[in-house]
């Protein structure tokens, strides 16, 4: 089985976050597998294709990736650069989910009106048959029209929620939305239990952070 992660950055944190998830998260995984989309390319597996590079730009950086990139794995992970993914558990939590299925899982979040789509901060996750419909509704359509949208969609996480309930228009269920299967924390852990069984933490905020999850992998 194949995983690969999707991470949110800027040029602001390439020299910091970035630099701590590759030295703390990534340590047992190749760094073939682990993509950091900021705004222009760069060393240590960063990706950028010219786009601004402010927290509004995350659809456009998306919006870039998909245009531009061919990848072939089971299972797609979409995080931000201010949160801790355990590679290991991550895996073996997908093993037990069925990857021939077109499924976008995560922590869902329904605050905002008409529109369910999965915590980026938690960190959300697209099945390989999901990840290439996205791939294809985004080559196939002028995302331009996500400027004049509200507000929230200056979010790449509402964003990608949005083109999954545009995908699935009309009652194709083209994606089936899979909430809450596995621990994914949009907060930094609270408690022992938590930190010995959930896949994703977030809002870390300097690498002493880092630094106290990665004891826990190599720990383990």
């Amino acid at each position: 089985m194949k995983v690969c992660y999707i991470i949110l950055t800027c040029e602001k944190y390439l020299e910091t976050r970035t630099k701590w998830q590759r030295e703390c998260c990534f340590s047992t995984i190749s760094p073939n597998d682990y993509y950091f989309l900021s705004c222009k390319p760069g060393k240590n597996s960063v990706y950028g294709w010219n786009t601004i590079d402010t927290y509004e730009s995350c659809p456009l950086k998306y919006i870039a990736f998909f245009k531009n990139m061919n990848l072939e794995y089971d299972w797609y992970v979409f995080i931000d650069d201010d949160g801790f993914v355990f590679p290991d558990r991550m895996h073996k939590a997908l093993e037990n989910i069925d990857k021939t299925q077109s499924l976008y899982i995560g922590c869902q979040m329904d605050h905002l009106k008409n529109l369910k789509f999965m915590s980026g901060g938690a960190g959300f996750i697209l099945s390989n048959k999901a990840y290439k419909l996205v791939k294809q509704y985004v080559r196939n359509n002028n995302m331009t029209w996500i400027q004049r949208c509200r507000k929230e969609m200056e979010y790449g996480d509402v964003s990608m929620g949005q083109w999954i309930q545009n995908i699935n228009h009309g009652g194709r269920h083209l994606i089936k939305l899979k909430p809450d299967t596995l621990n994914l924390s949009y907060l930094p852990h609270q408690n022992e239990d938590e930190l010995r069984t959930f896949l994703t933490f977030h809002y870390l905020k300097s690498e002493s952070e880092y630094q106290l999850y990665r004891t826990l992998i190599t720990s383990q």
